[in-house]
């Protein structure tokens, strides 16, 4: 516990359009910010643990030509710093790229997804002490949908 004052506050904003019939544009943006005076309490952490920005993109089409579809999406995270009581590290900010491909199959209402997250491959931590997040490949069904 600290009487240490801290201010945070933030806001978020989003949306997305559909347009040329099936294409989906999605966007949205995060901003989130404290204030603390480090000298009135040298001793004290704060812990925000926050990127100050944060973005996310997608473009997509779940009907692209006949049963198949898409959606890609890009994720900004500004860097932060990371304090907590294992270490104290400043987070880089990372740019991830995301993809997915769809086919569906309305005979069994089902749909057959492929797609894969940091396309880029460039490992990245979102906290220190946790493992690196690297890229990660998928197949799935939804049956009945």
């Amino acid at each position: 516990n600290s009487t240490a004052e801290i201010s945070s506050y933030g806001a978020v904003i989003g949306g997305s359009f559909k347009f040329a019939e099936d294409f989906v544009f999605g966007a949205n943006y995060t901003y989130a910010k404290f204030d603390f005076d480090q000298s009135s309490n040298p001793d004290f952490s704060a812990g925000f643990n926050t990127p100050e920005h944060q973005v996310k993109v997608s473009l997509g089409n779940p009907k692209l030509f006949k049963n198949f579809g898409f959606n890609v999406d890009g994720r900004y995270k500004g860097e932060y710093l990371w304090e907590s009581s294992i270490a104290n590290a400043l987070m880089p900010e990372i740019f991830v790229v995301d993809a997915q491909i769809n086919y569906a199959i309305p005979s069994i209402k089902s749909v057959i997804k492929a797609g894969a997250t940091n396309l880029g491959g460039q490992e990245y931590q979102s906290a220190v002490g946790t493992g690196n997040i690297g890229s990660q490949y998928y197949i799935s069904l939804t049956i009945n949908n």
